[in-house]
């Protein structure tokens, strides 16, 4: 990291930052939040959605009412956790999450830089940091949501496994998995960097082989242990999969796909080119199959085989929603982007559409109008 990537990150924290208090009140929006007045009280700009419900694990742990599809259990408790251990220092939840975010965010921009210097090709470290900060969602690696924490986690693990640090890669990828679903899109990349480990020569006996592996499928054996847990503490063995449902419309399948492309197509058909909305998430999907394919063509596997797990599990999990936000942990995407560098006319109008974009974004968010 040098100089200038530093301004860079301040100049994105400060800018979000400023966007988010002098954009609150700028738009009306019917939602409420339905948080209890502590809550409510200690929330800070970007303390918005999502954000609540990850409060509520740290404070009271999970819950669920089958009758009406009231609950928390869709979300993932590494975080909270985190966000419960730093609240013993005194801060308030809210605040708690607000600086973990920011401490991951800083992490994985280091972790960022390091992994791209390693990549051969034309696009610089630099260029794929600058996609990453422009990227319209990436305010939310700021918020306290998953997403800063999740990219730290997925960058480290990667790092890990190419040094061949597999005992790294076992406790970073399963504490993966008990972050966020995406931590199965982790297995296929670090199966594929186990099998090119085990393929070298000092790597040929079997307890290296099978160790490799096995690291590689912590991410799965860290979301099977919270899905497990759920299981028995909630005497439902698909109590996971109903929460997705109920609480959050999500059919998981290609039907509940095919009636979210229908909803996208309906709602331009219904209000206008003007209000694509839903296909916004569409349109991010393309960009992740477009990276896929492009690294497919240059023979890195295993950022294909990561963004492209990560656009299986958007796929089935029954709807494109918050497709943008999702793709903030698909890594490999910032350095596809970053190719538009090349056309020095392309790349800055690119910036430039996309910045704006992330501050009306920062403004909808902040007035609690759903942006992902």
């Amino acid at each position: 990291m040098n100089r200038v990537s530093w301004v860079k990150v301040g100049t994105f924290v400060v800018l979000v930052h400023a966007l988010a208090y002098c954009g609150q009140g700028v738009l009306k929006s019917p939602l409420q939040s339905g948080w209890d007045p502590t809550a409510t009280a200690e929330a800070s700009p970007l303390a918005r959605f999502d954000a609540g419900w990850y409060r509520s694990i740290a404070a009271s742990g999970y819950f669920w009412d089958p009758s009406t599809g009231v609950g928390n259990l869709a979300f993932f408790p590494f975080y909270p956790f985190l966000m419960k251990v730093l609240a013993f220092s005194g801060l308030p939840l809210f605040w708690a999450g607000t600086l973990l975010s920011h401490a991951f965010f800083v992490i994985s921009v280091v972790l960022l830089q390091r992994l791209e210097a390693r990549r051969p090709g034309p696009a610089p470290a630099h260029t794929s940091l600058l996609a990453l900060l422009t990227f319209p969602w990436a305010f939310f690696l700021l918020a306290p949501y998953t997403e800063s924490l999740f990219l730290a986690l997925a960058l480290a693990t990667f790092l890990a496994a190419r040094r061949g640090r597999w005992g790294l890669v076992a406790f970073l990828g399963f504490l993966a998995g008990l972050t966020r679903l995406f931590g199965l899109a982790l297995v296929p990349p670090l199966l594929i960097l186990a099998w090119r480990a085990s393929a070298q020569p000092v790597r040929t006996h079997e307890g290296t082989r099978l160790g490799a592996v096995l690291a590689a499928l912590t991410p799965a054996i860290g979301f099977g242990t919270f899905v497990t847990w759920l299981a028995f503490r909630f005497r439902d063995p698909l109590v996971f999969v109903h929460a997705l449902q109920r609480g959050w419309g999500r059919r998981p399948g290609w039907s509940g796909l095919l009636s979210s492309l229908y909803a996208i197509v309906e709602n331009i058909r219904q209000r206008g080119w003007f209000h694509v909305g839903p296909a916004v998430d569409l349109l991010v999907v393309l960009l992740l199959v477009a990276s896929v394919v492009h690294a497919l063509r240059s023979g890195r596997r295993t950022s294909a085989s990561y963004v492209g797990s990560g656009v299986t599990l958007i796929a089935v999990s029954g709807s494109l929603l918050s497709s943008g936000r999702y793709a903030l942990v698909l890594f490999p995407v910032f350095g596809f982007l970053a190719l538009l560098a090349r056309r020095p006319v392309v790349w800055y109008s690119y910036l430039l559409l996309s910045s704006t974009l992330q501050a009306y974004l920062v403004v909808r968010f902040v007035n609690n109008l759903w942006v992902a």
